[in-house]
């Protein structure tokens, strides 16, 4: 750690401690801080003459995302842990984990109450992505599939489409699956070929 650096305390109980300290003119360091570990670095420049000489940050979860977050724990350590070694070295998907996130009502908190989800907002997904992905990285890219594929019908779909698709999948009745990779473009998006041309009252992909 560098000599001017401010210490931060990692016994804090708050979630996250962020702490800036001015160094020279145009530098300062930037601390990211979870209790109980080491402060950890990040260098970042600032105009010359930022106003503050310190800032002190805090972000804590509200008494909502600590329950989530609690409830995706408990249901990782005991669902996700114990097979996870499996599921690698089968090549499995973990369908009868997912059944398990249905029943917790995990799905929930990746939507808003409008379509039947828990209505958290960014932090809800951020939580739900960060704990299930601490117990297995595989498990937390196929469950969060089923968000990056509703995003197109959050964003761009009908009122029908939503009112449709959005509701299954805040239960967890149904996933989304989310095509992109081309043999020639990899996951370059501007680079697809691929088109969809309506047929009548279908899309034709080519």
């Amino acid at each position: 750690m560098c000599e001017n650096c401010r210490e931060v305390n990692a016994n804090s109980p708050l979630e996250f401690v962020i702490s800036v300290r001015h160094l020279r003119k145009s530098r300062r360091h930037i601390f990211l801080v979870r209790p109980g570990s080491v402060p950890f670095p990040v260098h970042k420049s600032f105009p010359q003459g930022f106003p503050m000489s310190e800032v002190q940050l805090t972000l804590s979860l509200s008494d909502e995302e600590l329950q989530l977050r609690d409830l995706v724990r408990e249901v990782v350590k005991k669902e996700v842990v114990p097979v996870r070694a499996h599921l690698d070295e089968h090549n499995e998907y973990p369908r009868a984990v997912l059944n398990k996130f249905k029943e917790a009502g995990l799905y929930g908190a990746l939507f808003t109450e409008e379509y039947g989800g828990l209505g958290m907002g960014m932090m809800g997904s951020i939580i739900v992505s960060e704990e299930i992905a601490y117990g297995c990285l595989g498990v937390g890219t196929a469950m969060l599939a089923t968000k990056l594929g509703a995003l197109p019908i959050e964003v761009g779909g009908t009122k029908e489409q939503k009112a449709k698709w959005l509701p299954a999948l805040a239960s967890g009745e149904k996933m989304c699956a989310f095509g992109l990779t081309e043999p020639g473009a990899g996951s370059d998006v501007p680079a697809l070929r691929t088109l969809a041309v309506k047929k009548g009252d279908r899309y034709v992909l080519n």
